[in-house]
């Protein structure tokens, strides 16, 4: 696809496009989208186009203003034995329009195509990974992450291990912090109920960690709400 020129029009916040190019729109993510050199705005979508006078190579894009920012590949990983970490890894990659997979199917090449990885474990043991995650942090070791953004999120139960609550957190975090690639998403601990836990450092879980004894849609959209910048 040929690059071009978004000029902005007059009127009703269109852009005038002088080039060629197809666009296709799934609500608020693009397919495929026309980067233009930077010109695009983030915060609006390409919404329908039509061709317009004689012999000029010109068309008009009419634009809907969106939530989201344009968001790079994005890829969530999770690992799960009960199926509630699945459950949510698929909710945030729903919300996200992101990829998702079990940590079980990925490997370093797999890793390296998408920009930003939000990697999720559940918590066992005395604080420990979820039993797949134990390849999956060699993979992450062998993998070049350099340069990509990193989110982590897990769950766990406050009420009857609240001594090493979202544990697996710390693992993850381990695994990825000398990388080369820019963490995100750490949340303020002093909102959970918990006795302890390694995965907070300097007051903060380093990812978002889930009590499986509560409703976790308002942290989950909070969260997403405060990393969406950071995966744009």
């Amino acid at each position: 696809m040929e690059q071009g020129t978004l000029i902005r029009a007059p009127k009703h916040g269109d852009f005038l496009f002088k080039g060629v190019g197809r666009f296709k729109v799934e609500e608020t993510r693009w397919e495929e989208y026309y980067t233009a050199k930077g010109v695009v705005e983030t915060g609006k979508a390409l919404r329908n186009f039509a061709t317009t006078k004689r012999n000029e190579s010109l068309e008009i894009y009419s634009l809907k203003k969106i939530t989201k920012k344009i968001m790079k590949k994005t890829l969530v990983v999770f690992g799960s034995s009960t199926g509630t970490l699945e459950g949510i890894a698929e909710d945030i990659a729903s919300k996200l329009g992101a990829d998702v997979k079990n940590v079980s199917e990925i490997d370093a090449a797999l890793l390296e195509e998408y920009d930003n990885l939000l990697l999720g474990s559940s918590t066992w043991g005395a604080g420990e990974v979820q039993d797949d995650w134990y390849d999956g942090l060699e993979v992450l070791k062998q993998a070049n992450l350099a340069g990509k953004t990193i989110a982590l999120y897990g769950c766990g139960d406050a009420e009857s291990y609240g001594d090493t609550f979202c544990g697996a957190l710390i693992e993850l975090y381990n695994a990825v912090v000398n990388s080369g690639a820019k963490l995100v998403g750490a949340v303020d601990a002093s909102t959970y109920n918990y006795v302890e836990s390694e995965a907070v450092i300097d007051g903060k879980f380093v990812g978002l960690a889930l009590d499986i004894n509560e409703d976790n849609s308002e942290r989950i959209a909070n969260w997403l709400e405060e990393i969406k910048g950071e995966l744009a």
